[in-house]
């Protein structure tokens, strides 16, 4: 929990929220994974997910994560600011008359400590009663799934319902809101919709008043950092501001499968009347097979698709590299938990380097200590390596809308500057 929170809700004053048990059905999660993107979900709890049998599980080395019990700690919006709160995921076993697990109360001390908002969704195995059944099948319809929450938050959960959506599991969808207050609106600029006449009206402006007569380091680096104002700026200035929006586009959905989801739901609350549950089952196998199928095509067809190495290569490390989760709560001497990530690196402070003392007010920079001036000679080799030619060329190897480095700047920057371009050597 002492990684960086995510954040959830930053741009609406509802937090939708889902929770499902998958019972380890693919096509349930294929599923799911269309209703993340049409819907805009914030967060889903999942219980009993598909599991891939060829992996190796790391969770034996972590001590508040069970096979059956995950927990987030997450910030929400509210009207004093960002509020921390913990979500969790919970299966409870059917098979023990004492449903509060050493797990469950575990996370729910550990929130009493620390005074953090909890909110659970688990499947409670029967350990509970209730109207309209979240677990239905031919033999029977039983209240499984539960959404528990402590009192403070639970004042805030509304629009709390069984949906009736197809799901492709035994179990059913649980959809609730969790309300906040809104924050800023996400505001970005889209290199690609800049006016290109204007920002080289700007560029030029700005490079005219630059001082190019550099006698030293300490000037060099003055200069390129005014450059770099002068460019930003530009683009500023070219370039408005647009509302980020979040895609809802599900590559492999198409109008066939949602006409069959459709068939799918009516025959489903046909057989709850009339038992006919043979076709509800007859269609649904269908319906699976043709989402698996459309899942599979439309991952074909993008990768026939690639003809460009930068794509290639993206999918490739995306697929090679070591996904690693960031760094976690750490246990204590005492036998606690670090609650945060300023506590978590004090503890490895205090571990490694015992006895420091930690500099307040120091910025972290390190100062020059002496200026180098540039000689006659070193002036004519750098002349000869680095000409406006061999910069211009490097300059022009740049994907233009590759992601811009440290200093915010896209290779087009640079590239679209046009007759301005040639004064940035």
């Amino acid at each position: 929990m002492a990684q960086k929170l995510p954040a959830l809700g930053t741009n609406r004053r509802r937090i939708k929220c889902f929770q499902i048990n998958l019972h380890r059905a693919i096509a349930a999660s294929y599923r799911l994974s269309a209703l993340v993107e049409t819907q805009c979900l914030d967060f889903i709890a999942v219980q009993e997910p598909p599991k891939a049998t060829s992996m190796e599980s790391k969770r034996n080395h972590v001590k508040l994560m069970r096979r059956d019990l995950v927990a987030i700690q997450a910030e929400v919006p509210s009207a004093h600011g960002r509020r921390k709160i913990v979500l969790a995921s919970l299966y409870l076993p059917g098979d023990t008359e004492d449903a509060v697990t050493d797990e469950l109360q575990q996370l729910t001390d550990y929130c009493k400590r620390h005074n953090l908002q909890l909110v659970i969704c688990c499947d409670a195995n029967a350990h509970h009663t209730g109207n309209e059944p979240t677990f239905m099948n031919a033999i029977r319809g039983e209240v499984l799934d539960l959404t528990l929450a402590s009192n403070f938050i639970s004042n805030s959960i509304s629009e709390w319902k069984v949906l009736s959506e197809i799901t492709l599991s035994d179990h059913r969808y649980i959809g609730f809101d969790l309300r906040g207050e809104p924050e800023e609106v996400t505001e970005i600029r889209d290199v690609k919709r800049t006016n290109w006449s204007l920002y080289n009206f700007h560029l030029e402006q700005g490079i005219s008043c630059l001082n190019w007569g550099i006698n030293n380091s300490m000037e060099l680096d003055r200069e390129v950092n005014k450059l770099n104002n002068v460019i930003i700026d530009s683009f500023e200035k070219s370039c408005p501001l647009r509302t980020k929006k979040r895609s809802r586009n599900v590559p492999w959905w198409s109008g066939d499968l949602d006409k069959l989801r459709k068939n799918v739901r009516q025959l489903f609350n046909r057989a709850k009347s009339t038992g006919d549950w043979a076709t509800y089952k007859s269609a649904l196998t269908n319906y699976n097979k043709e989402l698996r199928k459309s899942k599979r095509e439309s991952w074909r067809k993008y990768c026939e698709s690639i003809e460009v190495l930068p794509t290639a290569t993206r999918i490739q490390k995306s697929f090679s590299k070591s996904h690693t989760n960031g760094l976690l709560t750490l246990k204590k001497a005492d036998g606690g938990f670090t609650g945060s990530l300023e506590e978590t690196g004090q503890l490895l402070l205090d571990t490694h380097f015992p006895g420091s003392v930690r500099c307040e007010g120091e910025d972290g920079t390190i100062k020059a200590t002496r200026v180098l001036m540039v000689t006659n000679r070193n002036l004519a080799l750098a002349r000869g390596i680095f000409t406006i030619e061999k910069t211009k060329w490097a300059i022009s190897t740049f994907a233009p809308f590759k992601a811009p480095g440290t200093d915010d700047i896209s290779p087009c920057l640079l590239q679209r500057g046009g007759r301005s371009g040639t004064n940035f050597n």
